[in-house]
């Protein structure tokens, strides 16, 4: 391939500058807008979430507190100026906001007590986890060996429907579908020659199991899960806000 000479060079700047001079013709802003009046923040984080909420504080013009009426759960929305951009820089405001949240976090938050209760309830214990600081937990990585018990199997079963008892109850605070399920991807631990392997495992969400509010008991029986032919050397916890948990060992005493 020839490199570039300055000719192409030339073009491809001018193209860019019609591309910029067109996108501010129809409508871009070299100076920051007005951030919107309160009340438009509050009708539009109204249209963004079905849980019935209500305004608690305006800290400043791009930050507000919201709370549900519902449950003890509080929210921060930050809005952002939008910005035209072109190859990674910007130039200039498209008079518009956008809209960020950790609703889902705090959502996730919400039910972290009662998840470490309910992993304590079945004997199992956090072996490492995406990060010492996570707000909350929203998926698991369980590793286990493959001559483990009925009743260790079932319990990790048990364990994976109370998972889904609290998807449920998340659904009752929405006036429709929310996208609330627990990430678990579930791996077999083998030995063949004195060496360790995992087996990865196919679930209802290609190598992981979404468990949400309709996840059926065929989906979250472990045994039932579909075998991969890919083997890992080495497991780690998920990426974000993620626990793993081996069971190496079996379970000696767990609550029934």
């Amino acid at each position: 391939m020839k490199p570039m000479n300055d000719r192409s060079n030339k073009k491809i700047l001018s193209e860019l500058l019609l591309i910029l001079i067109m996108i501010c013709i129809n409508g871009c802003h070299l100076s920051k807008p007005k951030p919107p009046k309160e009340a438009d923040v509050t009708e539009k984080v109204h249209e963004m979430f079905d849980e019935d909420i209500r305004l608690v504080e305006k800290v400043d013009d791009e930050t507000y507190i919201f709370a549900s009426n519902v449950r003890d759960l509080e929210f921060e929305v930050n809005l952002h100026a939008g910005t035209v951009n072109i190859d990674g820089s910007d130039f200039g405001y498209t008079g518009n906001y956008r809209y960020h949240n950790d609703y889902r976090d705090k959502v996730y938050a919400f039910y972290r007590d009662r998840i470490e209760q309910i992993m304590e309830d079945h004997g199992f214990k956090a072996s490492a986890q995406s990060d010492p600081d996570m707000p909350c937990i929203d998926s698991f990585t369980i590793a286990a060996y493959n001559w483990l018990s009925d009743k260790d199997i079932a319990n990790i079963n048990d364990f994976l429907k109370d998972l889904r008892d609290l998807s449920k109850e998340e659904a009752q605070y929405h006036n429709k579908d929310y996208d609330f399920y627990f990430d678990i991807t579930f791996l077999w631990i083998d030995v063949w020659g004195g060496k360790k392997e995992y087996i990865r495992t196919v679930g209802n969400s290609d190598y992981s199991n979404k468990i949400g509010p309709k996840t059926t008991d065929d989906e979250l029986d472990v045994r039932k899960l579909g075998m991969s032919s890919q083997r890992l050397a080495n497991v780690i916890p998920p990426v974000y806000n993620g626990v793993l948990i081996e069971l190496e060992d079996g379970i000696d005493e767990w609550v029934e």
